[in-house]
C-alpha cells in the first residue's frame, strides 16, 4: 500500500481500552495528567433497585459497623466528563468502609462512600478507586495531607475532590486511588511487594472484635506473587520481616501499642515517617491494621505507604499518650528531623501549593488561606515535635522486645477460641513448596496455595497463619555489602571489582551468568564504569523471569545515585538488563553495551542526560525507559532483536540524532508518552514506529519527528499520533 501506511491494530495493542471515549487522548496528554479536568464522574447501577435495597439493609441493620456481607459489588456504567469530552466505562461499585461514617441519610438522601473498578478504562491512570464521603477523610485536610508526604519523598495515594453524580444524586467527594501497582508508579517506584494490616479478625459481621493481640499482617497485591518463583521468594522473605514485627507488637501490646517497624537496615526511614505523621496528627494511620508497607528491593528494606491518618492540623502543646507510644520508641534523644531546611524554604510552599489547587474544587482564595494557615501549624510543629524528641527521658529500645518464640501468641489464639492453623517454616522445592505446621506435620502445597495462605489467611478451606519462616532464601551471606564513595555496593559473590580511584576507573568482572552489581545513593563525576560479563552465554540462557532472587533484573544496576561527566561500558551481560538506571538523575557522556542477553539499557523513573549511546546485539530492546525524563544526543543501535527504543509509562524522550539498524522495530512510544525526535535514520527495520496504548491505566502515545527516513510500516492506533515538525526541537 505504498511508503507510508499506517495499520489500525485496535486487538494487538488494546485501543479498546480507551475507545469509550469521544475523543482522542494523544490531545490532551496534558489535560490527562491534571485532576482538575475532570468535571465530574457519574455512576449509573445496572440494577438500581437491588443496589437501593441493599443499601436499605446496610442503614437498618443493627450491628456498629458495616457487615461485609452487604458489601455487593454492583455493575455500573462510570462516565467521566471532562471540558473537552467524556468516556463512558464499564465497572463495578460497592460500599466502601467499616465504620458507618460511610453511610449517611441526609433527608431521604443516602449518601455512601464507593470502591469503584474499571473493567476498561481509566481515571487520572486509576483502575481501582475510592469515592469518599469527604467527612470520612478530614477533606482538604487529607489532600494537603498526602501531597505533604509525597512531596518530602514518601508513599501516599493520590487524592482529590471531584464532583460526582450516583444514580442522580449529586455531591462533592474525594477520589483516592487504591493501594496499587499504579499507585507505587506514580510514587516513582518499582512493582514490588505490598502489605497491610490484616483486619480479618477484627471486624466481623459488622461488629469490631477487640483481638488486636493476635491480628497480624497479610500481602494485598496476591499477583505479585504469582509471577514467579523468585517473586515468591522476594514477598516470603519480606513478609517473614514484616510479620515478625507485627508479632512482637501483639506480644507487648500495652507497650507497644500502634507501634510497628520492620526495618532491620533501615530505621530511619520509619523514624522519620512516624515524626511527620505525628506533626500532622495522623496518628490514626499508624494504627497497625490500617498500616500499610512496600518492600522495596534496590534499598532490602520496608518503605511505609501513608493511609486513613486522619490529618488534623491542630498545633500540639504535648505529646498525648497515644502518641508517646510512637514517640518513645521511634526516636532516641540525638534524633534530628532531616526534612526542617526542606519544609521552610520558600519553594516547598509553591510546590505544595500548586499541587493542592489542582486537587481542590471550591473556592481558590479560601482554600489558599487554609493552605498558608495550615502548612504554618505543620511547620510549627515540625520544630515544637523536635524539642519535645530532645527532653523526652523515657525512650524504649524495641529491639529488646523481639518476639523469639510463636508459644505466647499462640496461646493467646487458644484462649480467644479463635480455629487456626500456624504454619512455622516454608521451604521450596522443584516447583513446590513444604511448609510446616506447629505440631511437626509437613504438607507440599501449591504456589497458589502458599499465595492464598500469605494473603487471604485461608489454607485448604480452613483459617491458617504463616506465623515464621525460618528459612532464609536470600542467602545474606553470599553477598558484599560496602560502602563506597559517599553511597554503597552490593554484588553477588562472583563479582570480581577493581577499582582505580586515582583514575575514576571501575572494571566489574562477572564469573558466572547470575552474577550482578548494585551501586545505591552515589554520586558518579568523571568516573568510568566497565562491566564485563561471562562470554559466549548469551544464546544458552533460559531464563524464565524477569528478576534474580533479589529482585535485580539488571547485571549492572543503580539506584537514587548522580552521574556527571560519566562513560559506561557492557559486554557479554546475561541479565535481563545489561545496565538498569533507576530513580537517577544527572549526564551521562557515553553508554556502549553490546552483546546482551536482554536489553542493554532499562531507564526507570530517572532524569538522564546521554551524550552519546552505541549498543549493538541485545536479543530485547535495545533501550527501554519507563516513567522520567531522557535526552540522547546520539544514539545509534543495531542489530536490536525487538525495538531500537522502547518509551513507555508515561515518559518524555528526545534525542537530537538516531540511527537505527537492523532491528525489528525502530521505535515504540506508548502509554501517554511524548518521543521527540529530531533526525531519524531508520535502516532495514520491519516497522518504523509503533504508537499505541498498551496498558489499561494509561492512554495514547505522540511521536513528533523533523526528518525521518524510513521505508518499514508505521503503526499508529486511534488514540496515538505521528506528527513531522520543522522546527529544532
Amino acid at each position: 500500500m505504498g511508503r507510508y501506511i499506517t495499520l489500525f491494530i485496535s486487538l494487538l495493542f488494546h485501543t479498546s481500552l480507551n475507545a469509550e471515549c469521544d475523543f482522542k487522548s494523544f490531545e490532551y496528554l496534558k489535560e490527562l495528567n491534571n485532576p482538575s479536568s475532570i468535571k465530574e464522574i457519574k455512576i449509573e447501577v445496572n440494577k438500581s433497585q437491588k443496589y437501593y435495597k441493599n443499601v436499605l439493609k446496610i442503614l437498618t441493620s443493627k450491628t456498629k459497623d458495616i457487615p461485609n456481607k452487604l458489601k455487593k459489588q454492583y455493575n455500573s456504567k462510570i462516565i467521566v466528563n471532562y471540558d473537552f469530552g467524556k468516556c463512558v466505562y464499564d465497572g463495578k461499585v460497592r460500599q466502601h468502609g467499616d465504620h458507618r461514617d460511610h453511610i449517611v441519610n441526609i433527608n431521604g438522601n443516602i449518601h455512601s462512600s464507593l470502591q469503584v473498578e474499571l473493567a476498561n478504562g481509566n481515571i487520572f491512570n486509576s483502575v481501582r478507586f475510592k469515592l469518599l464521603l469527604p467527612e470520612t477523610r478530614g477533606n482538604l485536610n487529607e489532600i494537603l495531607g498526602t501531597i505533604i508526604y509525597r512531596d518530602l519523598g514518601f508513599i501516599a495515594p493520590e487524592t482529590f475532590q471531584v464532583n460526582s453524580n450516583i444514580n442522580g444524586l449529586k455531591g462533592v467527594m474525594l477520589f483516592q486511588e487504591n493501594i496499587r501497582k499504579e499507585m507505587l508508579e506514580r510514587n516513582l517506584r518499582t512493582e514490588g511487594p505490598l502489605f497491610e494490616g490484616d483486619e480479618s479478625l477484627l471486624f466481623v459481621d459488622g461488629e469490631r472484635k477487640h483481638v488486636d493481640d493476635i491480628a497480624l499482617a497479610r500481602q494485598i497485591n496476591k499477583k505479585w506473587f504469582l509471577k514467579g518463583k523468585n517473586y515468591s521468594k522476594i514477598s516470603l522473605q519480606s513478609f517473614h520481616k514484616l510479620q515478625s514485627a507485627y508479632l512482637t507488637r501483639a506480644d507487648n501490646i500495652e507497650l507497644f501499642d500502634k507501634f510497628i517497624q520492620p526495618n532491620s537496615n533501615l530505621p530511619e526511614i520509619f523514624k522519620n515517617f512516624h515524626y511527620i505523621s505525628l506533626a500532622l496528627n495522623a496518628e490514626h494511620g499508624l494504627i497497625p491494621h490500617n498500616r500499610n508497607f512496600y518492600y522495596n528491593v534496590f534499598l532490602g528494606d520496608f518503605e511505609p505507604v501513608y493511609y486513613d491518618g486522619d490529618i488534623k492540623f491542630k498545633k500540639f502543646d504535648q505529646i498525648s499518650l497515644f502518641k508517646e507510644d510512637i514517640l518513645k520508641l521511634s526516636f532516641n534523644r540525638k534524633y534530628k528531623f532531616p526534612f526542617v531546611n526542606s519544609i521552610t524554604d520558600d519553594e516547598f510552599e509553591n510546590r505544595i501549593y500548586l499541587a493542592f489547587k489542582k486537587r481542590t474544587i471550591q473556592n481558590k482564595n479560601k482554600d489558599y488561606e487554609f493552605l498558608k494557615k495550615n502548612l504554618e501549624i505543620f511547620r510549627e510543629n515540625i520544630i515544637a515535635l523536635q524539642k519535645i524528641v530532645e527532653n523526652y527521658s523515657n525512650y524504649i529500645d524495641y529491639k529488646k522486645y523481639l518476639s523469639t518464640t510463636v508459644v505466647p501468641y499462640v496461646d493467646r489464639v487458644i484462649d480467644k477460641n479463635i480455629d487456626q492453623d500456624h504454619i512455622i517454616d516454608v521451604k521450596f522445592r522443584d516447583n513446590e513448596f513444604i511448609i510446616k505446621y506447629l505440631n511437626g506435620t509437613k504438607k507440599n502445597i501449591t504456589t497458589e496455595n502458599l499465595s492464598n495462605l500469605i494473603s487471604k489467611m485461608t489454607l485448604f478451606n480452613t483459617r491458617a497463619i504463616l506465623i515464621k519462616n525460618k528459612y532464609n532464601f536470600y542467602k545474606i551471606l553470599e553477598l558484599e555489602h560496602k560502602d563506597f564513595l559517599d553511597g554503597s555496593f552490593i554484588k553477588s559473590s562472583g563479582i570480581n571489582m577493581n577499582i582505580n580511584t586515582k583514575k575514576k576507573k571501575l572494571e566489574i568482572f562477572q564469573e558466572t551468568s547470575n552474577d550482578w552489581i548494585l551501586f545505591k545513593n552515589i554520586t558518579f563525576e568523571n568516573w568510568t564504569i566497565e562491566f564485563n560479563g561471562k562470554k559466549n552465554i548469551s544464546n544458552k540462557l533460559n531464563k524464565s523471569e524477569r528478576i534474580n532472587e533479589f529482585g535485580m533484573t539488571g547485571c549492572l544496576s543503580f539506584y537514587n545515585s548522580y552521574f556527571n561527566a560519566v562513560t559506561i561500558y557492557s559486554n557479554n551481560a546475561s541479565c535481563e538488563d545489561s545496565i538498569n538506571i533507576v530513580s537517577s538523575k544527572g549526564n551521562i557522556q557515553k553508554i556502549i553495551i553490546e552483546n546482551s542477553y536482554q536489553d542493554a539499557l532499562d531507564l526507570d523513573f530517572s532524569n538522564i542526560k546521554v551524550e552519546s549511546a552505541s549498543i549493538s546485539k541485545a536479543q530485547n530492546d535495545c533501550i527501554d525507559v519507563s516513567g522520567g525524563k531522557y535526552f540522547f544526543i546520539n544514539l545509534s543501535l543495531q542489530f536490536c532483536g525487538d525495538k531500537g527504543v522502547s518509551v513507555g509509562e508515561k515518559s518524555n524522550l528526545v534525542s537530537s540524532d538516531i540511527l537505527v539498524k537492523n532491528t525489528n522495530t525502530a521505535i515504540s512510544s506508548k502509554d501517554l508518552s511524548i518521543t521527540n525526535i529530531k533526525n531519524a535514520n531508520f535502516i532495514n527495520v520491519k516497522e518504523c514506529y509503533q504508537v499505541f496504548q498498551k496498558k489499561q491505566e494509561f492512554g495514547g502515545s505522540i511521536i513528533k519527528f523533523n526528518n525521518i527516513s524510513c521505508s518499514g510500516k508505521k503503526i499508529i492506533d486511534e488514540n496515538s499520533m505521528v506528527k513531522n515538525i520543522s522546527n529544532d526541537l
